[in-house]
């Protein structure tokens, strides 16, 4: 496999933060793949999936509480949030050698769409953020944005561990059916959570 082949190629001493057993796994997870896209899809549903998904987060100051110093704790169980998940599934990639994933974090938008890769839309003191309607089981909430693994055309959504075909489909895979209730999946504002805001 050539993705495989090019990662084995470089010596190990350059791996600093990737121990062999990590290694192994993530070959193991994207065996048989022929492309970059084909590893993306093989390494993306692990990497981004509801079971590594908690409340931890690479964002922030490292030394607090709940804030992990890099995504590669994730890779030894620690759970992470979509940010996090989204990165390791670009470190995961990048140490099979299919490089050119990058992060990215999919904001509400209301207004117009300009405000879909943030930062994010403001209204006065309130912030237009995403209300989950227990999706995963873990309870309803406010979101300030889904953290997204971008590879080969594919938006990988941290903790759901689907790939979207672009930022809108992660946008509607969140929010929808975008109707108001504590119950229901929408974007809203701050203040205002069971309160749905339309889309553009």
């Amino acid at each position: 496999m050539l993705l495989l082949k090019i990662r084995l190629t470089t010596p190990m001493c350059s791996w600093p933060h990737h121990p062999p057993r990590r290694v192994n796994f993530v070959t193991g997870v994207a065996d048989g793949a022929t492309s970059k896209a084909s590893a993306g899809d093989q390494v993306g549903p692990d990497a981004t999936a509801g079971g590594h998904f908690g409340s931890n987060s690479i964002n922030g100051d490292p030394n607090a509480p709940g804030n992990l110093a890099s995504a590669r704790l994730v890779m030894n169980g620690v759970r992470g949030d979509c940010g996090t998940l989204a990165t390791l599934m670009k470190y995961e990639l990048d140490l099979i050698g299919a490089t050119g994933a990058s992060v990215q974090y999919v904001h509400a938008c209301h207004a117009n769409w300009d405000s879909l890769l943030g930062p994010a839309e403001k209204d006065g003191e309130r912030v237009l953020g995403m209300w989950f309607g227990d999706v995963l089981g873990l309870g309803y909430g406010w979101n300030n944005y889904e953290g997204c693994c971008e590879f080969e055309g594919k938006w990988w959504e941290g903790g759901n561990g689907v790939g979207a075909a672009s930022a809108v489909a992660v946008l509607h895979d969140s929010c929808d059916p975008n109707v108001s209730g504590a119950t229901n999946s929408h974007q809203c504002w701050s203040g205002a959570t069971s309160v749905a805001v339309g889309y553009p």
